[in-house]
């Protein structure tokens, strides 16, 4: 039931990702940009998950899945912090 839900939430991720880039190529806004890698971030995050707990569970792979995880994150403060050039603000 477990791995059920954690593949919906690599669905979503990858889904999230997905209509994020297809924006970004429609707009060429930044921050569309670094939504969209950190979605792709956490999606495989979520795929380490997966790996991490059903098919090596004798390795622990809890330092890439954090890694992944603070990676997402840095990357939206990023998009968030840093506006594009030549914008209103």
């Amino acid at each position: 039931m477990a791995v059920l839900i954690y593949s919906l939430c690599l669905s979503t991720a990858l889904c999230c990702a997905a209509i994020l880039v297809r924006a970004f190529m429609r707009t060429r806004r930044p921050l569309l940009m670094w939504a969209s890698l950190c979605f792709l971030c956490l999606a495989l995050n979520e795929a380490v998950v997966i790996i991490d707990l059903y098919f090596v569970p004798e390795e622990s792979l809890r330092i890439v899945r954090s890694s992944l995880g603070l990676t997402a994150g840095l990357l939206m403060l990023i998009g968030l912090i840093f506006p594009a050039r030549g914008s209103s603000r």
